[in-house]
């Protein structure tokens, strides 16, 4: 979802801060559930230049990752897909254990957080 939001400010240069922290403070993020996230670290990975191999077991990810946001799961790509990285996947593919332990130091959302937000 893309927004546009337009301000008018005597001070322009303190309107980004401005509307940044009003809209985060407004907004939820939700976690992604079942097939979605499924769907989601396919998408993300391929976006950051990984390649999707049988060594990549993605319903692994879907379930180890239950509870945890999009930002989380696009967070821990990027820690993984480094351009090293990115240059060995022919030799050595990409394991669903790399990406457990890059977000292992993230915490989840449980849902009685997500709930109380609702």
């Amino acid at each position: 979802m893309k927004s546009l939001v337009y301000s008018m400010s005597h001070k322009p240069e303190n309107s980004q801060a401005l509307i940044r922290r009003t809209l985060l403070s407004q907004c939820m993020f939700t976690v992604a559930e079942g097939e979605r996230i499924k769907v989601l670290w396919k998408q993300i990975i391929e976006r950051h230049g990984g390649v999707l191999t049988s060594a990549l077991n993605v319903s692994c990810l879907a379930k180890v990752t239950d509870g945890f946001t999009q930002g989380h799961i696009v967070q821990a790509v990027k820690d993984v897909l480094t351009d090293q990285r990115i240059r060995r996947q022919t030799y050595k593919p990409l394991t669903a254990v790399e990406f457990i332990m890059a977000i292992t130091s993230m915490n989840p959302v449980y849902k009685e957080e997500e709930e109380s937000f609702k």
